[in-house]
């Protein structure tokens, strides 16, 4: 893909927030990795240190790094210079990458847990992926669902979810949603998913 890019003189942009919070398998290289020149990598400690910071990071080419730096500096000309010192201090004084290690195998558990769930409630016609990493489970129901609608009957239920219309570019109605798995422990995760079964269902049956 970089190659094809490189030749059409495009740019690559790499958004890997979660690259570091993968929990199964083997890592994956970044493609930045073998194409420093070719290829913007960007993270966010918001994932790997706190939510609340909003603090992210690029690795840029060299011969970009200051036509990089105008144009990050016109978007935010006054980004949080304590969030930076916080981020700054973490990196320096503490052993962040073990906090990491200590995140995935927490990831990893409340994945699991959501699998399970996921396997003894939902109806059948459901599908779901299996996360290696990161914070989501991404659900799709039969065609000619639209989850959005169902939202508001699941908060009614006590369960949150995101329907997929939200991560397309179209107006087009979504058979998908997204669920998250990162902040409730394995518990509360089953008894979401549990809540939410039934609102599928009945979804499903009016089909």
């Amino acid at each position: 893909m970089v190659d094809i890019c490189r030749r059409a003189n495009v740019l690559v942009l790499e958004d890997n927030p979660y690259g570091l919070l993968r929990f199964e398998g083997e890592p994956l290289p970044p493609l930045r990795a073998a194409n420093p020149d070719d290829v913007i990598y960007l993270g966010s400690f918001s994932k790997i240190f706190a939510p609340g910071l909003r603090i992210g990071w690029a690795l840029v080419p060299e011969h970009l790094q200051r036509r990089y730096y105008l144009a990050a500096e016109s978007v935010t000309l006054c980004p949080p210079a304590l969030n930076q010192m916080l981020v700054s201090a973490y990196l320096r004084d503490y052993d962040w990458k073990g906090q990491i290690e200590t995140y995935r195998g927490l990831y990893a558990e409340r994945c699991r847990a959501m699998l399970a769930a996921l396997k003894e409630y939902m109806p059948a016609g459901t599908t779901w992926t299996r996360p290696q990493g990161g914070f989501f489970v991404w659900v799709s129901l039969p065609e000619g669902l639209d989850t959005y609608p169902l939202l508001h009957k699941a908060i009614d239920a006590g369960v949150v979810f995101i329907p997929g219309a939200a991560f397309t570019p179209s107006d087009e109605p979504s058979n998908k949603l997204r669920l998250a798995f990162s902040a409730v422990p394995p518990e509360a995760i089953a008894e979401g998913v549990r809540r939410l079964a039934p609102v599928l269902h009945e979804a499903m049956a009016a089909l």
